[in-house]
């Protein structure tokens, strides 16, 4: 039973990764480096931080009027967690490479364009067995660990914008960290998407309708 459950969940996931990179592609065509023109604290983590504030409100206020779908909130989040992995690929090269799993910075530095998303979301199995990382168990569990992780990354820009010495992150660090955040924020949208498939329809008629005007 779990040989059927856990090859179940491989599958979702593999679904998950190319729907997310369906949905980077467009968003990459519509607005190409603004995700990252601020720099590291200003772009790339006040996008991450943003996304993570609103699931963390959606958690609490699951009704709230006007808010944005969860599922959208979790698949940005998804992203912009993984693209921060790319900046830092390109950023510090050999720091990247070190930390298991490895993957070539070749293909998987921003500079590389949208393709290096990709190849690093298809590398979290890869990142799950190097770290022993069994898939979380519901929502709850990948809520925990999307949370967990976000709070560091959090608190290490928060000391790096203030210049503080204790509490900076160094780049292994950021590194192991982001791709904790991005593995926990793709399990999460697996689960949320298994508990509520209209949501996850929703999401693919929206991203095949973008599509489909382009």
């Amino acid at each position: 039973m779990m040989g059927g459950q856990q090859t179940g969940d491989r599958a979702y996931m593999e679904a998950t990764i190319e729907l997310l990179d369906r949905l980077h592609r467009l968003k990459d065509r519509s607005y190409g480096d603004a995700w990252r023109k601020r720099g590291e604290v200003l772009g790339i983590f006040a996008n991450i931080a943003r996304k993570a504030d609103r699931l963390e409100r959606a958690r609490l206020e699951p009704h709230r009027a006007g808010a944005e779908n969860l599922i959208d909130t979790i698949a940005d989040l998804t992203i912009y967690a993984g693209k921060y992995l790319t900046w830092l690929a390109e950023a510090r090269p050999n720091a990247f490479e070190a930390v298991a799993p490895s993957p070539a910075v070749a293909e998987c530095s921003a500079v590389v364009g949208p393709a290096a998303l990709a190849h690093v979301l298809q590398q979290l199995p890869r990142w799950e067995e190097a770290h022993l990382s069994s898939p979380p168990i519901g929502v709850v569990d990948a809520w925990e660990r999307t949370r967990s992780s976000f709070a560091i990354l959090d608190a290490g820009m928060i000391a790096q914008a203030d210049l503080q010495q204790d509490g900076c992150l160094g780049w292994t660090d950021k590194i192991e960290t982001a791709w904790v955040l991005t593995d926990a924020s793709a399990w999460l949208l697996v689960r949320v998407a298994q508990l509520d498939q209209k949501q996850l329809d929703g999401l693919r008629r929206d991203i095949t309708e973008m599509e489909s005007s382009e």
